[in-house]
């Protein structure tokens, strides 16, 4: 009795590793897109031979698994939501018709303009100004003179422009946030930072003037020459030196991370209309049609000796053939729920699919879309936090679909709409007396939409527009 007791309890066991195993390949499996996919099942295939690319006939794209999934998801009930009659307005190219632009991934550079566009000065410094941005290093620096700068870009655009110009445009440059931009050197950098703080204190004034006056010895570490020359105490020294530990020693400290994948980003997921109906596909991997050799059985129904060595070689390739098959698995499990999640994504965004403008964005979390695609919250999470859809409007990244929603006199409005009104109330503005945020907040309770400001500025910044104070302010040289 005992030993059929540890026989029991022993297996069990295995069988609890061997689904823990195949969950966790499923939600790496699941995270993974693009060329991340490509690698690791590129990999996989590399290392298990029993593992091989199933050779597929063009009669077999009639019956795939996420076509024969479709057919399950959808009921007539849920069909008929995506039937519509067709609109004459539809193809029909009318002067109020909103075309969307294609998604594009903004850059550290793409942020700078963007700011600059809001600045109330001439156009003829905006231009200089966008010069000098892509005159920029990866780290922000403005490692050239004005002399220099105002040389070539003369010579490249036929407008003269001297050096004094170019000492006005870079000013402006270094307004832009993060602060340091265009800063010749360090020690400038580290000066725009502290000119930046808005809270003003003894620690940061020391600090300036360490920067200021004493920076060779600063870099030499003489610490003790520097209170001396200032004649202030031993805190006062360190809360200086805290503050400046607290800069950051180069202009850009975002990597541009997203501008290393740029051309290499794939959408997952393919949505087209005809007008008329609705069409998913889910697009796999160069290496997504693995399959277990077929030569399985050959390895693992060999009559092996009993001798230690075939023991093991026969250990092993049954290994291998369950490591191909929980593969195999895990993928075809993989497109079930991602055709699953955008299925659910589809119906609540309808008008946004049909017409990709982002004005038709419907407030929607994410467990709405777990509920209706019957997921877990964290698996709905998983597949939208790094995938794109591609639509006839451009290629979109699942998460940007979503959006939490805000109460108004009329119901409820997404932040996407929110956003969007910001937009067009600063883009009206008086430039010469801009809004600040909590005029912008004020409009807003006049239309029924109640915000608060720190709201409004976490929507400005994500916008790219600067703060009342920058878009007001002039330099005078």
């Amino acid at each position: 009795m005992s030993s059929n007791h540890s026989q029991s309890q022993t297996q069990s066991n295995k069988q609890g590793y061997y689904l823990s195993t195949q969950h966790m390949q499923f939600m790496q499996l699941l995270h993974l897109s693009g060329q991340a996919l490509d690698e690791y099942l590129q990999n996989q295939l590399e290392e298990n031979p029993l593992l091989e690319i199933a050779d597929k006939n063009p009669e077999d794209n009639e019956n795939t698994d996420s076509e024969i999934f479709a057919e399950e998801f959808y009921d007539e009930a849920y069909k008929e939501d995506y039937k519509y009659e067709e609109k004459a307005s539809f193809n029909s190219k009318t002067e109020d018709q909103y075309i969307a632009p294609a998604m594009q991934l903004d850059t550290f550079y793409d942020k700078l303009k963007t700011q600059i566009i809001w600045m109330p000065i001439s156009e003829e410094l905006k231009k200089l100004a966008y010069y000098l941005v892509d005159a920029l290093d990866e780290d922000g620096f403005l490692k050239r003179d004005n002399d220099s700068i105002s040389y070539d870009y003369s010579f490249s655009t036929g407008d003269y422009v001297d050096a004094t110009e170019v000492a006005k445009a870079v000013k402006i440059l270094q307004q832009c946030e993060p602060p340091g931009i265009a800063a010749r050197d360090l020690r400038e950098c580290l000066l725009l930072q502290l000119s930046a703080k808005k809270m003003k204190s003894s620690g940061l004034l020391i600090a300036q003037k360490i920067l200021t006056d004493h920076y060779t010895k600063l870099s030499s570490q003489n610490f003790q020459a520097i209170q001396e020359s200032l004649a202030i105490t031993g805190e006062q020294l360190t809360e200086a030196l805290q503050i400046l530990q607290t800069l950051s020693p180069k202009p850009n400290v975002e990597n541009d991370k997203y501008e290393i994948f740029r051309n290499q980003i794939t959408p997952s997921i393919e949505v087209a209309f005809d007008g008329h109906d609705f069409s998913v596909n889910i697009v796999n991997s160069k290496f997504g049609n693995l399959a277990v050799s077929q030569t399985i059985e050959e390895f693992t129904k060999r009559d092996f000796a009993n001798s230690k060595i075939d023991k093991l070689e026969k250990k092993y390739w049954i290994k291998m053939a369950s490591d191909a098959q929980c593969l195999v698995e895990a993928i075809r499990q993989r497109e079930k729920t991602m055709m699953a999640v955008i299925s659910a994504i589809l119906k609540l965004q309808l008008e946004f699919f049909k017409y990709g403008d982002k004005r038709f964005l419907q407030p929607m979390i994410l467990d709405q879309v777990a509920k209706l695609s019957s997921c877990d919250i964290s698996t709905v999470s998983r597949i939208t936090s790094n995938k794109y859809v591609q639509t006839a409007f451009g290629c979109f990244l699942l998460k940007d679909l979503f959006s939490s929603s805000l109460h108004t006199s009329e119901g409820q409005v997404s932040s996407h709409k929110v956003k969007e009104l910001i937009e067009e109330m600063i883009k009206g503005e008086n430039k010469k007396k801009p809004m600040t945020d909590n005029q912008i907040v004020n409009e807003l309770k006049m239309s029924g939409i109640s915000i608060a400001r720190r709201t409004i500025v976490k929507y400005r910044e994500l916008l790219g527009i600067p703060s009342y104070s920058l878009r007001i302010q002039t330099v005078n040289i």
